[in-house]
């Protein structure tokens, strides 16, 4: 059975702390750099250990069901596959399904397979996108197709992090339930898409909850990261959902969804 959702109908709860460019940049420093080198081990399988972490990553087949020869075969796609195949950018020959992620400490582990939503699939890029200095592109959670499209990579903090944080997604009841009543994208630019207040604030919520998912998963392997929970509420709090704050504000003064 599904959680009650209750709404904040009267006032939305937004971010109102930033970060400065300069110790953000020395930030995404620290979460672009590799926890240790991926070596094949099989094909397909990958795996890196040092004295305090073993990740073990492991791929199957790529979206088949979403391969063309011409764009006018995208026209005879389902709506949810052509919205999949936009956020893949027209490039599904680039990604597969992830079919394990398992990183281990001494005391914890994290396990792609047991904390993504039932039947939610994971696409990768492979190989990953480099990373953006803005920190920004990583992945999508798709509520029509209840899968994630990841395009970063997941042998680097921030890439694990942003996983984490789609995989939240999976999870949340708001994104699952209520994101799926919201406007979809259109080609046109003069046709935009509006949300209501209680839309928007179901929109930066789903954004919350998929964000402290995110951070109760990675807290355990902060220390072997070489980070610190200053940084990762920097990269929560004062990064990521200060963006989705901002563009809140911008929605609640009337600016477009999409």
């Amino acid at each position: 059975m599904s959680e009650k959702i209750e709404l904040n109908k009267n006032k939305i709860k937004l971010e109102n702390e930033g970060t400065s460019k300069e110790d953000f940049d020395i930030l995404m420093l620290k979460l672009n750099k590799p926890i240790g080198e991926l070596k094949q081990i099989e094909e397909n399988k990958f795996e890196s250990k040092n004295e305090n972490l073993n990740l073990e990553v492991s791929y199957g087949k790529g979206p088949e069901d979403l391969f063309f020869h011409d764009t006018e075969e995208i026209s005879k796609f389902s709506k949810e596959k052509q919205h999949l195949l936009e956020v893949m950018r027209l490039e599904p020959q680039k990604y597969k399904t992830l079919e394990n992620f398992v990183l281990k400490n001494k005391n914890s582990e994290i396990n792609f397979k047991k904390i993504i939503y039932n039947n939610s699939e994971f696409f990768a890029k492979v190989p990953p996108e480099p990373a953006k200095s803005n920190g920004e592109g990583g992945g999508n959670y798709e509520h029509e197709t209840n899968s994630v499209v990841f395009r970063g990579d997941l042998s680097t903090p921030i890439g694990i992090i942003i996983a984490l944080h789609e995989i939240g997604h999976s999870n949340d009841e708001l994104s699952k339930v209520k994101l799926k009543e919201f406007p979809t994208s259109t080609r046109s630019l003069d046709d935009h898409k509006y949300l209501t207040k209680e839309q928007i604030d179901i929109y930066f919520r789903s954004e919350r909850n998929a964000w402290a998912f995110a951070i109760k998963q990675i807290k355990p392997f902060i220390k072997d990261l070489g980070l610190t929970l200053d940084d990762l509420k920097t990269i929560s709090h004062k990064w990521a959902l200060k963006n989705h704050s901002d563009f809140a504000e911008e929605m609640l003064n009337g600016e477009p969804y999409l």
